[in-house]
């Protein structure tokens, strides 16, 4: 994995949450979402990553220093927030000369595992894909970017612009991706605004590269519990009674594994 970096983005503010905190520095059992994601990400082996902050970036770099997050992290402060692209592009100048594979994820997915990553990853390598994205077969898509697959190429299509054929779909985008680093970059600067949120979407990089006739594909989680993001308080308890259902679910197995070992 020495040859891969990650792009983590926490510069949203949450409004939905209705707190003045930062929305990657509220807790899901008693951690911030951004330090599980973080977790993850190094236990993943992914040992050079960038973190984009704004709003209250202060607040967002403080907390992780002071938790001892200072090895292996560089903060990045993304100034306006115009979207998604716009916010990996900060990130440019660190790694738009490497050829290092690049894991892109949000910093509000607590309940992200390790073993989704390496499986992300894993497909990315092995199918030489210039970009790869985590999908999830869902019944109620709405809201998501929904995947759409032709002539093996893929493209991201948002909710917002979509089609009501395309609205159809249930494949639908978790957020997180895998890049060649150069590529990734590359089209970046060839993404535009217009769109209905007039925003720069990372998701258009897609449907650049294809277009290029590079490489796009997916991988797709059997558990799209995981990969959801938080975005309301609501969601946030879900999240922490998942977490509580796993962490049940796991003392149980280790005790059946005592008894049954002697």
């Amino acid at each position: 994995m020495n040859s891969s970096a990650s792009i983590i983005l926490a510069a949203g503010e949450g409004t939905r949450m209705k707190s003045d905190l930062p929305k990657v520095l509220h807790q899901v059992s008693g951690k911030p979402m951004i330090e599980w994601v973080l977790d993850t990400v190094l236990k993943a082996g992914y040992k050079e990553n960038y973190v984009i902050v704004g709003y209250k970036k202060e607040k967002v770099i403080e907390a992780l220093n002071k938790s001892g997050y200072n090895n292996g992290i560089i903060f990045i402060e993304q100034k306006e927030r115009l979207g998604s692209g716009h916010a990996v592009l900060q990130a440019k100048k660190y790694l738009k000369d490497s050829d290092k594979d690049v894991l892109v994820t949000c910093a509000d997915v607590p309940l992200l595992s390790t073993g989704t990553l390496n499986c992300l990853m894993k497909t990315h390598l092995k199918e030489g894909n210039d970009a790869t994205v985590l999908t999830a077969d869902i019944d109620n898509s709405f809201g998501y970017g929904r995947i759409i697959k032709e002539n093996g190429t893929v493209r991201i299509v948002e909710e917002r612009d979509a089609t009501a054929q395309e609205r159809a779909v249930k494949k639908i985008n978790t957020g997180i991706y895998c890049f060649k680093s150069g590529e990734l970059f590359e089209a970046l600067e060839k993404v535009t605004q217009h769109n209905s949120k007039n925003e720069y979407y990372l998701t258009d990089v897609f449907k650049i590269l294809s277009e290029e006739g590079k490489k796009t594909g997916i991988a797709t989680t059997a558990n799209y519990r995981e990969t959801a993001g938080v975005n309301t308080v609501e969601q946030l308890k879900e999240a922490e009674k998942y977490l509580e259902e796993l962490s049940k679910s796991r003392r149980h197995t280790t005790l059946v594994d005592r008894i049954d070992g002697g």
